[in-house]
């Protein structure tokens, strides 16, 4: 398994998204398939998917954000961002978008 920490995922290009009444919602251009983060854990971590921030500091940022163990927030993070590019919703770079 690649190790995805240091990876720096950003939304893939015709992915569209929003924040509505504080849940992100995204649509694949592609399929036309809509996409809803209805908790706040994964609306977070979307609006932190930018191609600037790497998935380990997307980890950090969850650790001090909800007070969850490292750990488990990782495996958490990690699992999420796997569904996000199985989705089509993300492409993860070895390098930060340059702005």
């Amino acid at each position: 398994m690649v190790e995805l920490l240091p990876l720096f995922p950003a939304p893939k290009a015709g992915v569209a998204s929003r924040l509505l009444g504080g849940v992100a919602v995204a649509i694949t251009e592609a399929d036309q398939t809509l996409h809803t983060f209805e908790n706040d854990v994964a609306t977070e971590i979307w609006t932190l998917v930018d191609g600037q921030r790497s998935v380990g500091q997307i980890v950090e940022r969850i650790v001090e954000a909800y007070e969850v163990e490292r750990p488990t927030a990782e495996a958490d993070v990690v699992a999420f961002m796997g569904l996000l590019r199985e989705k089509g919703l993300i492409e993860l770079r070895s390098e930060a978008a340059t702005r």
